[in-house]
C-alpha cells in the first residue's frame, strides 16, 4: 500500500470516492472512518466559518461581472441589420437601440434589445469596481467597456482573469498562503523579469506575460488581491498547529481494518480534531438534506438519492492514490462523502499536508477528467490553469485515481451482495492486487530503461 517512488507519504494525492458499498442493514458499530473523533482530539473553539471569503463580496457584483463577459454578439446583429438593408457600411460602435426602420427581423430585435441592456449595465459594473481597486475599474474600460465590447477585441487572457475575479469560491482557491508569500515577493520588487514569482498564480502571470499589458495598473490590482487575502488569511489563522498525538492513546494495530473499514499505510498520528462551531453547521445542513430526501427532489441534485437511498447502500469508499495509480489507503464511508472525508484522513496521518490536494501551503485543482463537470468552479480550480503556465505539472497523472477507480467497478455488484467485514476484507484485497500488479510493471519499466543503451 505504498508507492516505491512516491514514498510514503506521496507530495501529490489523488482522491476520489466510489459507489463500492455493501447494504446499509449490514452496518455494524464497529466501522471507523477517519472522520471518527477521539476522546483526546483536539478542540479548536475557534475556529469557525467565514462567509464571504470571496474577493468580490458582493453577489450581485460578481454576477453582474460574469455577464459582462458574456454579451451578446455584435456580429450578429450587423450581419442581420446588413440583410435588412439596414446599413450600407459596418458600424464602428453596436447602436444603443433598435434603429427606426420598418423591419420586422425577429432576431434583430431581441438582439438589439439585448445590446443596449449590456451596453447599460457596463457603467455600473464599471463603477463598482473602480470603488474596490481603481486600476481594476480602469481595466475593465479597456477590455471590456464599451468600446471594447463593439470592436470585440477582449482576449482570451484577460476573459480569463476577469473570469477569476468574479469567481463564487474563495479567494483562497486563487491565492492560497504559498502563492501569498510568492505575491509579496513579487511586490517588494514588481518588476518584468521578477514575474516568475507568480507562476502559483497563473490569471496573473498570464496577464503579465500578455501583448501591451499596463504593467503598473496590474501591479495595482495584485496589491488589491494581496491585501484581501492577507486579511483573510489573518481572520483565518487564529489557532496552534495541530500536535501529535500522545502515543499511548493511539489503539495498535491488529488486522482490525477488518471491522473498522479504514485501512492506511500510514499510521495515525494525530486524532481528528473537533470543531464545535462547524460541527453545529453541519449538523444543520445533515438535518436539511434528511428532510429533503424525505420529500420530493424537485430540481435539486440528485446524485446521492440515485445512488445510495434508494438502493439504501452505504456511503462507498474513500481512496487514496498516488500519480502512479497506487493506492494507499481506503476507508468505508457510513452515509455520503464529503470533504471531511478527505480532509480526516490527511490530518491524521500525513505528517505534513501534501503540496497539491489543499490547505494553505496546499494547491487544490480538480484533474482533467472532472473538470467538464464543474461548470461553476473558476479556472483557479483546474489543475489544466496551472500546468498551463508550469510544465513541471503536466506529467502529473491526475486521472490516475479514475483508473484505479474503473478496476473497483469490477466488484461493485459483488461487494453490494456483502456483510460488512466481507466487503472490506474483498476491497482491501482486491486493492492490494491492483497495487502489486502497478509496482511489478513500474519495476519492469524501469529494468528496461536502465539496461536500454
Amino acid at each position: 500500500m505504498a508507492c516505491t517512488t512516491c514514498g510514503p507519504a506521496p507530495e501529490t494525492v489523488i482522491w476520489d470516492g466510489i459507489t463500492l458499498s455493501f447494504g446499509k442493514r449490514h452496518l455494524t458499530d464497529s466501522l471507523r472512518p477517519p472522520t471518527t473523533t477521539h476522546d483526546e482530539s483536539q478542540v479548536r473553539n475557534m475556529i469557525k466559518y467565514r462567509p464571504q471569503q470571496q474577493l468580490l463580496p458582493d453577489r450581485a457584483l460578481r454576477k453582474a461581472l460574469r455577464d459582462a463577459l458574456n454579451g451578446p454578439s455584435v456580429a450578429g446583429l450587423k450581419a442581420s441589420a446588413k440583410e435588412e438593408g439596414l446599413m450600407n457600411q459596418p458600424v464602428e460602435s453596436p447602436p444603443p437601440s433598435l434603429p427606426e426602420s420598418p423591419s420586422t427581423n425577429p432576431f434583430l430585435t431581441r438582439e438589439a434589445g439585448l445590446i443596449d441592456k449590456h451596453l447599460k449595465s457596463l457603467p455600473s459594473v464599471s463603477k463598482s469596481l473602480r470603488a474596490k481597486c481603481p486600476a481594476l475599474g480602469d481595466l475593465f474600460d479597456k477590455y471590456l467597456g464599451e468600446d471594447a465590447y463593439a470592436q470585440s477585441t477582449c482576449p482570451k487572457v484577460w476573459k480569463n482573469f476577469f473570469l477569476q475575479i468574479a469567481a463564487e469560491e474563495s479567494v483562497l482557491q486563487l491565492v492560497n498562503f504559498a502563492s501569498w508569500l510568492d505575491v509579496t515577493k513579487f511586490l517588494a520588487t514588481p518588476t518584468k523579469q521578477n514575474t516568475s514569482h507568480l507562476l502559483s498564480v497563473p490569471a496573473f502571470f498570464k496577464v503579465f506575460e500578455s501583448k501591451d499589458v499596463d504593467f503598473m495598473k496590474v501591479v495595482d490590482v495584485l496589491g488589491w488581491v494581496e491585501r484581501v487575502t492577507r486579511e483573510l488569511l489573518a481572520a483565518m489563522i487564529v489557532e496552534e498547529p495541530l500536535k501529535l498525538a500522545r502515543e499511548g492513546s493511539i489503539p495498535p494495530v491488529v488486522d482490525d481494518w477488518r471491522k473498522t473499514g479504514c485501512f492506511y499505510s500510514m499510521a495515525v498520528i494525530r486524532h481528528r480534531p473537533r470543531y464545535p462551531h462547524l460541527e453545529k453547521l453541519s449538523l444543520k445542513k445533515e438535518e436539511e438534506r434528511r428532510q429533503e430526501l424525505a420529500g420530493k427532489r424537485g430540481d435539486r441534485c440528485g446524485k446521492y438519492y440515485s445512488q445510495y437511498g434508494e438502493r439504501r447502500l452505504t456511503g462507498g469508499i474513500m481512496v487514496a492514490r498516488c500519480t502512479h495509480s497506487i493506492c494507499y489507503g481506503f476507508h468505508c464511508i457510513p452515509s455520503s462523502e464529503g470533504r471531511d472525508d478527505v480532509f480526516s484522513a490527511m490530518v491524521t496521518r500525513w505528517p505534513v499536508a501534501p503540496k497539491r490536494v489543499f490547505f494553505g501551503n496546499t494547491y487544490f485543482a480538480i484533474d482533467h477528467f472532472h473538470s467538464t463537470g464543474h461548470t461553476k468552479c473558476s479556472p483557479a480550480a483546474f489543475l489544466s490553469e496551472y500546468s498551463n503556465v508550469d510544465p513541471s505539472l503536466t506529467s502529473i497523472n491526475s486521472s490516475a485515481a479514475e483508473c484505479g477507480n474503473g478496476a473497483l467497478r469490477r466488484i461493485r455488484k459483488s461487494v453490494s451482495y456483502m456483510g460488512q467485514e466481507r466487503a472490506i476484507i474483498y476491497t482491501k484485497v482486491f486493492l492490494s492486487v491492483w497495487n502489486r500488479l502497478k509496482l511489478r510493471r513500474m519495476e519492469a519499466d524501469r529494468l528496461k530503461n536502465t539496461f536500454l543503451p
